[in-house]
C-alpha cells in the first residue's frame, strides 16, 4: 500500500513538474511573439523613438480590449456542430455585436493613436498585422523555430 502511494505521488510530482514546465514554454512562446511583433511593426511603421513611446502602451491598450471582445466568441465555436437553428442564430447575432463592439473601439483608439503617430501610420497598421501574422503561421506551418523566424523579419 505505501508503494503504490509512494509511486502515485512521484509520478504526480512528474506531470506537476511537465505541465508547469509546459506552461513556462508556451509564456516563453507568446513573450517571444510579441516581441517579434513589436520589431516588426516597429520597423515597418518606421517608428521613431518618440513614437514608439507614445504609441505601444495606446497600442497595447487597445488590443488587449479587442482580444478580450474576440475570447468570448472563441469559446462559443467549439459547440457549433451542436447547435439548433435557434442557438446559431443567436450566435450569428452576438457575433454581429461583438464585431461593432470592436469596430467602436478601434474608432476610440484611432483618435488616441492619432496624438502617437501620423494617420498614414495608422492606415498601414491592420495591413501589416495581418501580413506578421501570415509570416508567423507560414513559419510554423513549415516548423521553424523562433529564431530562424527573426532572420527574416
Amino acid at each position: 500500500m505505501k508503494n503504490i502511494f509512494l509511486i502515485t505521488l512521484i509520478l504526480g510530482s512528474f506531470a506537476t513538474i511537465t505541465f508547469a514546465q509546459n506552461g513556462e514554454r508556451m509564456r516563453r512562446g507568446d513573450e517571444r511573439i510579441k516581441t517579434l511583433r513589436i520589431a516588426f511593426l516597429t520597423e515597418k511603421l518606421e517608428l521613431t523613438p518618440e513614437e514608439s513611446e507614445k504609441f505601444w502602451p495606446i497600442y497595447r491598450e487597445m488590443s488587449s480590449k479587442i482580444r478580450v471582445l474576440k475570447k468570448d466568441e472563441r469559446k462559443k465555436e467549439k459547440g457549433l456542430l451542436e447547435m439548433s437553428d435557434q442557438e446559431a442564430e443567436a450566435f450569428i447575432l452576438n457575433n454581429f455585436e461583438i464585431e461593432e463592439k470592436v469596430l467602436a473601439t478601434k474608432r476610440e483608439y484611432f483618435g488616441k493613436l492619432r496624438t502617437a503617430i501620423p494617420p498614414r501610420k495608422i492606415a498601414m497598421l491592420e495591413p501589416l498585422e495581418k501580413r506578421f501574422k501570415q509570416r508567423l503561421l507560414n513559419r510554423v506551418r513549415k516548423g521553424k523555430r523562433g529564431r530562424e523566424m527573426q532572420k527574416e523579419y
